[in-house]
Formats: C-alpha cells, sequence, structure tokens
C-alpha cells in the first residue's frame, strides 16, 4: 500500500525505497510513520535516526 501512495503522487523528487530498517542512503528522506494495527495505543516513532529526515 506504502510504495503505490508515494508513486501516486509522481514526484521525482522522491521514490519508496522499502523498509526504513534497512534503509542507510546519504541525503534528505521522508520516513512515513504508520501504525495501521495500533491496539495498544502507543505512538510510533522514526527508526531512521538521522538529522536529514523529515
Amino acid at each position: 500500500c506504502y510504495p503505490e501512495l508515494a508513486d501516486l503522487l509522481k514526484s521525482g523528487l522522491y521514490k519508496w525505497e522499502g523498509d526504513a530498517y534497512n534503509f542507510d542512503k546519504e541525503g534528505p528522506y521522508i520516513e512515513l510513520v504508520t501504525s495501521p494495527n495500533n491496539p495498544d495505543g502507543y505512538i510510533r516513532g522514526p527508526v531512521v535516526n538521522r538529522g536529514d529526515g523529515k
């Protein structure tokens, strides 16, 4: 679902790069933090912990 959502916007400025746990590239990035099944109510945080992210 998320790759399709990113592709829907048709921007050449960004593209889907897959699992954030495996992300290892330099430069700015946007990380989608989602909780589609969140019965415990905890807020999820980012996985990629670098200063370039938004």
